[in-house]
C-alpha cells in the first residue's frame, strides 16, 4: 500500500510509493506544490466505487479549488474554480459534487449504462 500525504505547509501534496519487499526508501513523487494545504481526502470523484482521487483544501486567498485523478503513474490536475473558499471541502451526496464552506460544485450527470 502506497501513502499520500498532504505536506501542510511545505504546501505540496506528495505521493509516497511502497518500495515493496526490497526495504528501499520510499520514492516520493510530488503531485503539486505551491499552497498551504489545511488537509486532504481519498475521495470517488470519478463514480469508478474506488476512492482513487485527492481532494485537498488549500489555504490562501492566491490557491484555486481543485482535485487530482490518479492515473496510470501519477496524478492529472482538475481545477474546479480559480479561488479557494476557506476552510472546510468535502465530496458527496453520490453524484460526486464538491462541497465548500459557500456553496457547492454540483457534478454533472452521468448518462444511464445498459
Amino acid at each position: 500500500m502506497d501513502i499520500i500525504s498532504a505536506h501542510g505547509f511545505a504546501g505540496m501534496p506528495v505521493w509516497m510509493e511502497n518500495p515493496g519487499k526490497a526495504g528501499n526508501a520510499w520514492p516520493e513523487h510530488v503531485i503539486d506544490k505551491g499552497h498551504l494545504i489545511e488537509f486532504a481526502f481519498l475521495v470517488d470523484l470519478t463514480n469508478s466505487g474506488k476512492a482513487d482521487a485527492i481532494l485537498p483544501q488549500y489555504g490562501g486567498d492566491s490557491a484555486s479549488t481543485a482535485w487530482y485523478e490518479h492515473t496510470q503513474g501519477g496524478f492529472v490536475k482538475h481545477v474546479i474554480s480559480p479561488k479557494s473558499y476557506g476552510h472546510g471541502i468535502g465530496a458527496g451526496d453520490g453524484r460526486t459534487d464538491i462541497i465548500t464552506p459557500e456553496g457547492w460544485f454540483e457534478a454533472a450527470l452521468q448518462p444511464a449504462t445498459s
